[in-house]
């Protein structure tokens, strides 16, 4: 079955502020909200990053990307990527500089990511570039919402074209995970 024929259910978040556990049933702007955090926050232009988030650790390649290593978990349950144009869908590709928002975004919030069994759920969007997670499985899952991000890293990796012109350059397409669960990014509107 495709997960695209789930139902939509609310992100359900795990994670610690100011000392205590905190469960969080909505979606990322409120759980920035929580954190105290503007959303969605905006990459810097250098390498002076706000020591206040856990963006503070993130170091990239010299060609930009972020490394994987630090999504908080080995990419060893990762199994398969398909690019755009994934069969039976109708998904267009999605702008790597807005999706590179995205990725920053799943880092600063850490903690866990829970999405309900058959089900699919928006996490974020910026600029019509958005990225979900869907739950093939009979039980919810909980990925680290850190580790999610190196999915839509996977697939700008893997996926783009037009990589000679950074502003045009585009990615899409889903991976999946051997827990049963996987990450679509593609172009859409970002209306909630």
């Amino acid at each position: 079955m495709h997960s695209w024929e789930y139902t939509a259910h609310i992100l359900m978040w795990s994670g610690t502020i100011n000392g205590a556990e905190v469960n969080i049933t909505s979606n990322f702007e409120d759980i920035f909200t929580h954190l105290g955090l503007k959303y969605p926050l905006i990459l810097p232009n250098d390498d002076h990053f706000s020591h206040t988030t856990s963006t503070s650790n993130i170091k990239y390649t010299a060609s930009g990307e972020v490394e994987s290593a630090l999504m908080g978990r080995a990419a060893n349950g990762k199994w398969k990527i398909l690019c755009i144009l994934v069969t039976r869908w109708d998904w267009q590709r999605a702008y790597v500089w807005a999706l590179k928002v995205v990725i920053y975004n799943f880092l600063a919030v850490l903690g866990v990511c829970k999405i309900k069994a058959h089900s699919c759920k928006k996490m974020q969007c910026y600029y019509g570039s958005s990225a979900y997670i869907c739950n093939d499985t009979d039980h919810e899952v909980r990925p680290d919402c850190t580790y999610l991000g190196s999915f839509v890293q996977d697939i700008i990796n893997l996926c783009s074209v037009n990589r000679e012109h950074p502003m045009v350059t585009r990615a899409g397409g889903q991976e999946f995970e051997t827990e049963g669960y996987n990450v679509i990014v593609r172009q859409e509107s970002c209306g909630w």
